[in-house]
C-alpha cells in the first residue's frame, strides 16, 4: 500500500462513518479508440483520441460532499458542502494548479485541504 493510500483509505472510511461522501478522484489523459495490433508494448489505434478523466487538473485526490446544518432560518436543514482533498506524503510539494484548486473551493463557499495524516483530513469535517 502507498503512503498515500495508507492516508486516504481510512480518511475516506471516517468521513462516509461521520455521514459524509467522500470519494477516490484520478485526474489522467490516455488515447482511445479501436485497437488494430497490440505488439508487447506497442499499441496501434484507429480513430485515435485523447480522453480527459477526473475533474479537472490540479483537483483534489478526494472530493466529494461534506454535511452541513444551516443555521439559523434553516435550522434541522442539512446542505451538501463540496469538499476537495489533496493527500500528500512527507515533504512532496503542492503544484501551483493544485493551490489553486484548493484556493478557489474556498473562496466559492466549499471545504478544501491538503493533508499529509488521517488526522488532517478528519478535521476538515469535524
Amino acid at each position: 500500500m502507498s503512503n498515500e493510500r495508507a492516508i486516504m483509505n481510512p480518511l475516506l472510511l471516517a468521513a462516509t462513518k461521520a455521514g459524509h461522501r467522500w470519494f477516490r478522484q484520478n485526474v489522467a489523459k490516455a488515447w482511445v479508440g479501436k485497437v488494430l495490433r497490440h505488439t508487447g508494448q506497442t499499441l496501434t489505434l484507429e480513430n485515435a483520441r485523447v480522453l480527459h478523466a477526473g475533474l479537472c487538473v490540479g483537483s483534489g485526490d478526494v472530493i466529494g460532499w461534506t454535511r452541513r446544518e444551516i443555521t439559523p432560518d434553516m435550522v434541522g436543514q442539512t446542505v451538501a458542502v463540496f469538499t476537495s482533498v489533496e493527500i500528500k506524503t512527507g515533504k512532496t510539494a503542492v503544484r501551483p494548479e493544485q493551490e489553486a484548486f484548493r484556493r478557489a473551493v474556498v473562496e466559492a463557499g466549499g471545504i478544501a485541504g491538503i493533508v499529509r495524516s488521517v488526522e488532517e483530513g478528519e478535521k476538515l469535517f469535524k
